[in-house]
């Protein structure tokens, strides 16, 4: 039988987190307060959140390292390989802000890559300018439009 915790709200439980999920929500909560709405909702342990709330702050610098900390004990705490690879991107992203908010300063590139999860591809200055041209020309008045003059006044972007 999986135990229940109250949630947020005190209206109903949900699942008591396992030890890795336990810390990952605590540094995500932790890191909340130097960087208000990286966590846009909670519904979690409410005991978590009162934690993270009531404890003494953390500074962003520690919680880079909370988060250090824990992606090396994913391997041995995480048996899912899905679950696990989530968890590390998830904690790469927190350990970038938490460094970004203790004034480190880290590349734009790097920053997209660690908080995404992706690489910036190098084109984009060319394929925005291919969306621009194919949005202008849909913009474009047709034969007709041009003839009869604008009907209703048109957006500017």
């Amino acid at each position: 039988m999986i135990d229940r915790v109250p949630a947020m709200g005190g209206v109903r439980t949900v699942p008591a987190p396992d030890p890795v999920a336990r810390d990952y929500l605590l540094l995500a909560l932790r890191l909340d307060q130097h960087r208000p709405g990286l966590v846009d909702a909670y519904f979690g342990p409410a005991d978590l959140k009162a934690s993270a709330d009531m404890d003494a702050l953390r500074s962003p610098g520690r919680l880079a390292l909370d988060a250090v900390a824990l992606r090396h004990r994913l391997p041995a705490e995480v048996e899912d390989a899905e679950r696990r690879a989530w968890l590390d991107a998830q904690l790469v992203a927190l350990e970038a802000q938490a460094r970004a908010s203790a004034g480190e300063t880290i590349p734009y590139e790097t920053l997209v890559t660690r908080w995404l999860d992706l690489v910036p591809a190098a084109d984009q200055p060319a394929r925005f300018a291919r969306f621009a041209r194919l949005l202008a020309e849909a913009r474009a008045p047709s034969a007709i439009e041009a003839e009869l003059g604008p009907r209703l006044p048109t957006a500017t972007f």
